[in-house]
């Protein structure tokens, strides 16, 4: 004799009623006037409940790091080189924190010999992170990766028997951040990043790998919001009054002046008189500056219009300044405009060292 079917009870009534109410506000009727009415039930299925943020589908997919933002990482890197000003207070301040002084001490203050080996040991180590450059250059490095593109991602590596061996730097725009379902990082050993090299996915790295560390994080993004790009729209109308003023001085479709010549001239005397005039002026800065004489009913009109003041001026060169100093926190009497690579009062060791 064959089993019988064994099916599921459908939910009863009861039950349907019961799930039904969980979604409804106690008080707001239909008959209230203009009221808000009650809300649609969730459609999503539960474990959806409590996302990070609302990732677009298949955000693992879209490799290429950076790629869904309005500014690239190759762009930021760009704006951070094109302008000197720029450029000058991001040097100033990587000195500044490259030239604060570190000491390494125990958690718990305590004064044996123990951790006394431990404090040098650890001391050593920093002296060169990478077991190639000094800690202060090394810190610059971190620091540009923060301040450009606030990607700072360093790769612990270990010897043979599992120390600690270096922490080198990786280019942080060659990092893609994972997502779980949930649309945080995924716990290890899942893979939380990828490095995409050559345009393809090259390696995985969990969250124990890989020190992935930008400053600046937002729940809406993967990425962080460098302080570059919270002043890329200064620094862009900065380089295009820049270029606006190189143009000025190399190109353009019409002369700076024009002048008039008798009228009773023909186009071959002026043409005979313009090339007699370039061949006297053109090239012999000193000449310029002498008396010329010309002939009656001479008249010279100016045809380029100046640059624009604020190209000149203190003021327009603060408009743009002001905001790259107060992103970095820069004091405006730090950056030496005579040297850039430095600001004022700081000395690096190899300084003093040449001083002795």
């Amino acid at each position: 004799m064959s089993e019988p079917v064994r099916r599921a009870l459908p939910p009863s009534v009861f039950a349907r009623l019961a799930d039904a109410t969980r979604y409804v506000i106690t008080g707001v009727s239909p008959d209230t006037w203009f009221g808000p009415l009650q809300p649609l039930a969730p459609m999503a299925p539960p474990e959806v409940k409590g996302r990070q943020w609302d990732y677009p589908f298949g955000a693992n997919l879209n490799y290429i790091p950076r790629a869904e933002d309005g500014v690239s990482f190759p762009e930021l890197r760009g704006l951070a080189d094109a302008l000197p000003l720029l450029r000058a207070v991001i040097e100033t301040r990587k000195d500044q924190i490259a030239a604060q002084g570190f000491a390494i001490r125990a958690r718990n203050r305590e004064d044996s010999s123990a951790s006394s080996q431990a404090i040098d040991q650890v001391t050593r180590f920093f002296a060169r992170p990478d077991r190639r450059r000094s800690f202060a250059d090394w810190l610059r490095m971190l620091l540009e990766e923060m301040l450009v593109i606030d990607a700072a991602t360093i790769y612990p590596r270990y010897n043979r028997g599992g120390s600690l061996y270096a922490l080198d730097i990786i280019d942080g725009s060659t990092i893609k951040p994972l997502i779980g379902e949930d649309g945080r990082p995924p716990e290890p050993p899942d893979p939380a990043y990828q490095q995409i090299l050559k345009g393809i996915p090259a390696a995985d790295f969990s969250a124990v790998e890989l020190l992935y560390l930008p400053r600046n994080l937002r729940a809406h993004r993967l990425y962080g919001m460098s302080p570059v790009e919270q002043i890329a729209l200064t620094v862009n109308i900065a380089l295009r009054r820049d270029a606006s003023t190189l143009d000025y001085y190399r190109t353009g479709s019409s002369p700076d002046a024009f002048a008039t010549l008798p009228k009773e001239w023909t186009a071959d005397q002026v043409r005979s008189f313009q090339d007699y005039f370039d061949a006297v002026m053109s090239g012999n800065r000193a000449r310029r500056r002498q008396t010329r004489f010309m002939p009656a009913n001479y008249k010279l009109i100016e045809g380029r219009q100046p640059p624009l003041k604020d190209q000149d001026d203190e003021r327009g060169r603060a408009s743009s300044a002001t905001p790259s100093r107060a992103r970095l926190a820069v004091r405006d009497d730090a950056v030496d405009p005579v040297r850039p690579q430095r600001f004022r009062g700081y000395r690096t060791k190899r300084e003093h060292f040449l001083d002795r």
